[in-house]
């Protein structure tokens, strides 16, 4: 009797462990198996991640290059954004507090939050030349006292604006108000930024574009201005290793004085509007981010 009970005993463990060993096969299965596919024996959709690209450089300033001062420029700020200092020279499309360029600041300081305000420094002046900043000791003093990383230069169109025949005497000008701008800030970086284009008609009629014989917006003045600012600007591109041109016709505005209807970025036949303030600000702060 001792010996029957040793083998019903072991036949009952084995039949025990069988059954335990069927129970956990079956909810392994049902466990691996998702529940939304089993009807339609469809795989389960694959999930992948991907990292989102980075953006490409933008297209509209490219072009943009520079050497070594402008790379230290750009380190400066990328590592120590509190102490980096812009100075922005120009005409009243640069003036941001008398002027018209007021979304152009507004935007740098958004673009580039992490300089404080106040290194951002508006030398833009109403009405100013290039022969006239370049001759006023306390506008180049101005500059110096800025103590910049980067010096942002656009002027020229109140040089022509007047008197269209100056003709390559203005390359002369702008090549001397460089120079003047280097000996008062030698360590800077400069941004030369070709002046927006004009628009071809006098848009609310203010008779910014004269002519010789004292008519208003005499025919194909807009055209040869914007040309002649341009071509003069780009000339200067490999004058210097600490100066970089930045066309702000060819990324922005066109290189052709548009129509009343065209000229969707201007408010008056020179000056920007805010949408194309802004876009000025966009390549200034894309040249120092080191995107473009």
């Amino acid at each position: 009797m001792r010996g029957h009970g040793r083998t019903t005993w072991r036949i009952a463990s084995l039949v025990g462990l069988v059954i335990i060993a069927a129970v956990a096969a079956a909810v392994l299965v049902n466990r691996d198996r998702p529940d939304e596919n089993r009807a339609t024996g469809t795989p389960p959709p694959v999930v992948t991640t991907s990292a989102t690209p980075s953006p490409a450089p933008s297209a509209t300033c490219s072009a943009v290059t520079g050497g070594d001062r402008l790379a230290e420029a750009r380190e400066a700020l990328a590592k120590d954004p509190a102490s980096f200092r812009l100075a922005v020279v120009g005409d009243s499309t640069r003036n941001g507090t008398r002027g018209s360029a007021g979304e152009l600041y507004r935007t740098l300081h958004e673009l580039l939050a992490e300089v404080p305000a106040e290194n951002i420094v508006d030398l833009g002046r109403n009405g100013e030349t290039v022969r006239g900043y370049a001759a006023k000791d306390t506008s180049l003093q101005q500059i110096a006292e800025a103590d910049p990383d980067v010096v942002e230069v656009s002027i020229g169109i109140n040089d022509w604006r007047v008197d269209q025949g100056i003709g390559d005497e203005f390359t002369g000008w702008l090549r001397d108000l460089v120079e003047k701008i280097r000996a008062v800030a030698p360590d800077a970086a400069l941004i030369l930024s070709v002046p927006n284009a004009l628009a071809a008609d006098d848009i609310g009629d203010r008779h910014i574009v004269i002519g010789t014989d004292g008519k208003a917006n005499p025919p194909g003045a807009a055209e040869e201005i914007t040309t002649a600012l341009r071509s003069a600007y780009l000339s200067l591109a490999d004058e210097w290793p600490n100066v970089v041109v930045s066309d702000n016709q060819t990324a922005i505005f066109g290189t052709k004085a548009a129509s009343r209807s065209e000229a969707t970025l201007m408010a008056d036949q020179v000056h920007p509007n805010p949408d194309g303030n802004r876009r000025i600000a966009e390549q200034i702060a894309g040249i120092l981010q080191g995107k473009c």
